[in-house]
């Protein structure tokens, strides 16, 4: 299993998924894709706005939950569906530790694009990174 990919888990209430990637970077990215991918089809979505997102926590498995919920959030509240991400840098700072990235995609449109599943909001329930011989895993729930 060394290439990044993803795949859906059943929940009773809720959706989640599980990521994996050779690399911490990649399981981001990955999992980021796997987020919009449920919002919407990923081929419906252009490379045509960039944004940065930069998020930080205490721990690996908090910095995942902001940076989904980021990812999340600017689709909410700013209207943009992001299909490629690029991690930039991690970084430790005293006790804190930081993603800077920079993702590609579009402003969401009700013609172009048909929601498949609204996410309400990235939950901590179950989440959790994992190293998996070789690779980084996460399991991730949704609020739906």
């Amino acid at each position: 299993m060394k290439n990044a990919s993803f795949e859906i888990l059943d929940h009773p209430a809720d959706m989640g998924f599980r990521a994996w990637a050779p690399s911490k970077e990649e399981l981001f990215e990955t999992a980021a894709t796997a987020v919009t991918s449920i919002l919407v089809d990923l081929d419906d979505i252009d490379e045509s706005t960039t944004v940065e997102i930069s998020v930080e926590a205490e721990d690996e498995d908090l910095l995942l939950y902001n940076w989904l919920s980021e990812v999340l959030f600017l689709f909410d509240a700013e209207g943009v569906l992001l299909k490629r991400f690029e991690i930039k840098e991690f970084m430790t700072s005293g006790d804190k530790l930081t993603v800077v990235s920079k993702a590609v995609g579009q402003r969401y449109s009700s013609e172009k694009h048909e929601i498949k599943t609204y996410v309400k909001a990235i939950t901590l329930h179950q989440l959790q990174i994992m190293r998996k011989e070789e690779n980084f895993e996460a399991q991730v729930y949704l609020d739906i």
